[in-house]
C-alpha cells in the first residue's frame, strides 16, 4: 500500500508533539499530512481541540503560529463529520478521534496515549508514531 491511499487521523499529542519539536517522529508524520502524503482526516471537533491546546500558555506559540497550524491541517486534511457517537475510550474526549476514524475508514489513529484506546476500531489499527512509521 503506497502512503498515499494510507488513511490517517492524528491524535491531538501527535500534532502538539510535531509542532514542539521539529525533528521528532510525530514531526515527520505532521510533514507527510501536510505534504499529501497520507490521506488525512479530521473532523470540526478534532480541529476545534487543536486549536484550543496549541493556545495553551505553556506552549509559548503565538496567535499567528496558532492559527498557521490550523488552517494548514484545514486545508491539507478531508474534514469530516461523523455521525455516530461513540463511548468506547476511557477519556471521553477522546471518542471524537474513533468517530473520524470510523467515518474515514480510517487504517490508522496515530497517538501517544495508546492506553486511552482499543488496539482497534473497526478497520483502524490504534498505532504510536513509532509503530506507524515502521509500518509504511
Amino acid at each position: 500500500m503506497s502512503n498515499l491511499s494510507l488513511r490517517v487521523v492524528l491524535d491531538t499529542n501527535i500534532v502538539i508533539s510535531a509542532v514542539l519539536t521539529r525533528d521528532g517522529l510525530e514531526s515527520h508524520i505532521l510533514r507527510l499530512a501536510l505534504n499529501g502524503e497520507l490521506r488525512s482526516y479530521a473532523s470540526r471537533a478534532i480541529l476545534r481541540e487543536y486549536a484550543e491546546v496549541l493556545a495553551r500558555a505553556k506552549f509559548r506559540l503565538s496567535k499567528s503560529a496558532q492559527r498557521q497550524i490550523v488552517q494548514a491541517i484545514e486545508s491539507a486534511f478531508v474534514i469530516l463529520a461523523p455521525k455516530p457517537r461513540l463511548l468506547v475510550c476511557s477519556d471521553p474526549e477522546d471518542n471524537m478521534f474513533l468517530e473520524c476514524s470510523e467515518a474515514a475508514r480510517a487504517d490508522y489513529l496515530v497517538t501517544g496515549n495508546l492506553r486511552h484506546f482499543p488496539a482497534a476500531w473497526k478497520s483502524t489499527r490504534v498505532v504510536s508514531s513509532r509503530q506507524f512509521l515502521t509500518s509504511i
